[in-house]
């Protein structure tokens, strides 16, 4: 299916220089439409944010709201607040809450027959969360851990309709609940490690289910070699905990382990080669988040040119 997306918007910033207060808003107005095919979306956002920096920027205050609204639903109101407290240069923690609706999109309403079907009768996602992150900063390592709550009406979920199909479907009051960490050490010059880890809770209230495809337990790293060498080389580790494949919870798929490796190499300024193996140790039970097997191992190679 093809789509058209036409958007107009008007900006709008007010600086009260005195009192480090900034106002801000950008009204929009998209039209969606299926390429020869009468359906379309007119879609008008209407925000407005205010942020203020307190204490030479120890505290940082923000306040948005936006009046979201489809030619043919009523007007949807959101809103949000978040508070950011600078400790030191190295050290900040901020807390906030949002009420945001999500309308359906062309896709998920009128995708055409075939794999992905679409669901016209989709209602609108309304979800409520609250947050809190924490980060710590020095010339050589960044962490920050991360809590989130979250409670959605009308979830848009894509799940299995049978064997060979996929649709999105409306799963009622969700909840979910998360805390992430995540690090980024700088060795030295040409040593740079990222890692982060998910753990992650939900539940639909209609079956006492996970969401399925989405794991309780997902943990990442990357090494990166040689970033100032003319040669690097990055390897990439995930693995996924076992999930769950269905509505109700009872269809699991199992954990896995993948590994990547890409070598890149520049060879002048313009050009640049690039040496890919993905899932280096072929593994062959590993499942996207459609439950639909991933390839073994890839081994491919690229050439970027650079004018």
């Amino acid at each position: 299916m093809t789509s058209h997306n036409t958007q107009w918007s008007l900006a709008y910033q007010k600086a009260f220089a005195p009192l480090s207060l900034v106002l801000k808003s950008q009204t929009q107005i998209q039209l969606r439409q299926i390429e020869t095919s009468p359906i379309s979306q007119r879609i008008f956002y209407f925000p407005l944010s205010l942020q203020q920096s307190l204490l030479d920027n120890f505290l940082i205050w923000q306040l948005w709201g936006q009046v979201l609204w489809q030619s043919n639903q009523d007007p949807q109101p959101m809103g949000g607040a978040k508070i950011k407290m600078n400790f030191t240069e190295s050290f900040w923690f901020q807390l906030g809450g949002h009420q945001k609706t999500r309308l359906p999109s062309l896709q998920e309403m009128y995708a055409p027959a075939g794999f992905v079907l679409g669901n016209p009768d989709l209602e609108p996602e309304r979800t409520s969360d609250i947050f809190a992150d924490l980060g710590i900063q020095t010339p050589h390592l960044h962490i920050t851990g991360s809590l989130f709550y979250a409670q959605s009406d009308e979830l848009i979920f894509y799940v299995n309709k049978n064997a060979f199909e996929l649709a999105p479907i409306n799963t009622g009051s969700t909840e979910r609940w998360l805390a992430a960490l995540k690090g980024v050490s700088a060795i030295n010059e040409n040593l740079l490690l990222q890692a982060g880890y998910d753990a992650f809770y939900s539940e639909m209230n209609a079956t006492s289910a996970p969401l399925p495809g989405v794991p309780p337990h997902r943990l990442w790293a990357k090494l990166s070699l040689g970033a100032t060498l003319p040669t690097q080389i990055h390897v990439h580790h995930a693995y996924r905990s076992e999930t769950t494949g269905d509505l109700y919870g009872n269809l699991k798929l199992a954990p896995y382990h993948l590994t990547d490796i890409q070598v890149e190499h520049a060879i002048d300024s313009n050009f640049r080669l690039y040496l890919n193996v993905d899932n280096i140790f072929n593994v062959g039970y590993a499942r996207d988040i459609y439950f639909l097997p991933l390839p073994g191992r890839q081994i491919f190679t690229s050439i970027e040119v650079s004018l």
